[in-house]
C-alpha cells in the first residue's frame, strides 16, 4: 500500500486552500489599498460609480460572480465618463480582472489588469501600481505564464519596499503570491524564502495591529509545507544532510495539519529509495535516519489529530517495523509490528491493505515468526485475488510464492 501521496496537484489544491481566510479577507475585501478613493468625500458617496461598486463588492462577498461582474461593468462605463477619473478607472479595470479571472476567462483579465497598469505606470500612482501589477500577476498565475508572473511581482514589491505608507497588507498577498509562483517555476529555495517573509511580514502585523492570528497560523503552515517541499527536493539530490536540516526547521514550527503529515511521509519515501548502486554506509545512515524521523513524527501527528485509527497511522507502523527490521534493532522492529497489528485489526478490510499485510509478513519472517509470517502473507493474497483490476498478475504469483516458500518452512 503506498499513503495518500502529496502529487503535484496536491500541493496545488493545499496552496489554495491554505489561505482561504486571506484570500477571503484580504484579496476579495480590500480591493483598493488604504482608503477607497469614493469614502474620500460626502459628495463622492452620492455617486453612480461609488454605488456600482458597492453593489459589486457586496455580490463579491456572496460569491455571486456574475452578479459582481454586471455591477463592476456599470461601474467601468461610469469610471470611463467625463466624471471619472484616472484611479477609479484603474480600480474598476483591476477589480473587474479578478473576477473575469475567477470565472475563467484569463486572457479577457490579462487584458483588463495591462489596461489599469498602463494608466497608473507613472507618478504618483506607486502603491496603487504595485496593487495593479498584483492583479496582473494573477492573471498571468491562472494562464501559466510563470515567469511574466514573477517578475512582475518582484516588480510590484520593490514598489511596495520603497513605499513609505503602511502597506502590510498588499505586501502579505504580493508574499504568498511569489511562494507560489515560485513553487510553480521549481524554485524550491526562493518558494521558502518568500514564505518565511510572509511569516515575518504576519508577525510584524499581530504584533502591532493584534490582527490576523488565525492567517498567522496558516502562513506558518504554508513555511513548514515549503520547507518539506525543499527537502524532498534535496533527499532526491542525496543530500540528506540539508534535508534533515529542513525538516528539523518545518518540525520546529509546531504546525499540526494532516498534509504535513503527508508531506513527511512522502519525504522518506524518497529517502529511504535504495537506488542501485547501493549508496555508502555514511550516507545510507543519514538516509536511515532522515526516514525514520519523518515516519515517527507523521505518527505522532496522526495521533494528535485522529480521534480513531487511519491507514495514515496504520502504515507508518508498518513502515517502521521495516525501518527497523533493516538495521537489526528487533526490539523496536517488534513493538512497531505489534502496533501495527492492533492497529490493522481496527479498520475495515480495503484493497490498500494488501500491501500492509505483505510488509507485516515479512517482518514477521525477519524476526522468526513464521505461522504468523504466513497468516499475514496469505491475507495479503485473498486480498490481492479478491481485487485483480488493481493488481498486477506478476505480483499475486510473487505472493503466492512468498506463501509457500514460508508454509514449507513452518512443515520443515
Amino acid at each position: 500500500m503506498r499513503p495518500h501521496v502529496l502529487t503535484q496537484a496536491g500541493l496545488e489544491r493545499m496552496t489554495d486552500t491554505v489561505f482561504v481566510k486571506i484570500a477571503t479577507r484580504i484579496a476579495l475585501t480590500t480591493i483598493f489599498i488604504g482608503q477607497p478613493d469614493w469614502l474620500l468625500s460626502a459628495t463622492a458617496a452620492n455617486s453612480t460609480w461609488v454605488k456600482d461598486m458597492n453593489l459589486a463588492e457586496q455580490a463579491l462577498h456572496q460569491r455571486d460572480w456574475s452578479k459582481c461582474e454586471r455591477h463592476y461593468t456599470d461601474a467601468l462605463k461610469e469610471a470611463r465618463s467625463p466624471n471619472g477619473s484616472t484611479q477609479r478607472l484603474a480600480s474598476t479595470l483591476t477589480a473587474l480582472s479578478l473576477v473575469e479571472c475567477r470565472q475563467g476567462r484569463v486572457s479577457d483579465a490579462e487584458s483588463l489588469a495591462c489596461a489599469a497598469v498602463a494608466l497608473t505606470d507613472k507618478e504618483p500612482y506607486g502603491p496603487i501600481l504595485a496593487k495593479n501589477l498584483r492583479v496582473l500577476a494573477h492573471a498571468y498565475l491562472h494562464a501559466n505564464k510563470y515567469e511574466l508572473c514573477y517578475s512582475t511581482l518582484k516588480r510590484a514589491l520593490a514598489i511596495l519596499d520603497k513605499a513609505e505608507s503602511n502597506l502590510t497588507v498588499e505586501r502579505i498577498y504580493v508574499l504568498r503570491m511569489l511562494s507560489d509562483v515560485c513553487l510553480q517555476r521549481k524554485d524550491l529555495a526562493g518558494a521558502e524564502l518568500f514564505a518565511e517573509q510572509l511569516v515575518n511580514e504576519l508577525e510584524r502585523l499581530r504584533i502591532h495591529k493584534g490582527r490576523f492570528r488565525d492567517d498567522l497560523r496558516d502562513a506558518h503552515q504554508l513555511l513548514a509545507t515549503r520547507l518539506l517541499q525543499q527537502a524532498r527536493g534535496f533527499a532526491e539530490r542525496g543530500d540528506f544532510d540539508r534535508a534533515m536540516e529542513l525538516l528539523k526547521r518545518a518540525l520546529s514550527l509546531k504546525i499540526d495539519h494532516p498534509e504535513l503529515a503527508v508531506g513527511m511521509e512522502e519525504l522518506a519515501q524518497y529517502s529511504r529509495a535504495m537506488q542501485p548502486p547501493k549508496p555508502a554506509k555514511e550516507q545510507e545512515d543519514k538516509q536511515l535516519k532522515l526516514a525514520e524521523l519523518c515516519r515517527l513524527e507523521a505518527y505522532a501527528l496522526r495521533c494528535r489529530l485522529e480521534k480513531t485509527p487511519s491507514e495514515g497511522r496504520l502504515w507508518d507502523s508498518a513502515c517502521l517495523a521495516t525501518l527497523y527490521l533493516y538495521q537489526d534493532r528487533r526490539t523496536e522492529s517488534e513493538q512497531w509490528l505489534r502496533k501495527a497489528q492492533s492497529l490493522i485489526a481496527t479498520l475495515p478490510e480495503t484493497q490498500r491493505l494488501a500491501t500492509v499485510y505483505f510488509s507485516l509478513s515479512a517482518v514477521n519472517e525477519g524476526l522468526g515468526y513464521f505461522p504468523a509470517a504466513a497468516e499475514e502473507m496469505s491475507k495479503s493474497l485473498r486480498i490481492m485475488k479478491a481485487h485483480r483490476d488493481n493488481y498486477p498478475e506478476s505480483q499475486i504469483v510473487f505472493t503466492k510464492a512468498m506463501l509457500d516458500k514460508q508454509l514449507a518452512k513452518i512443515s520443515r
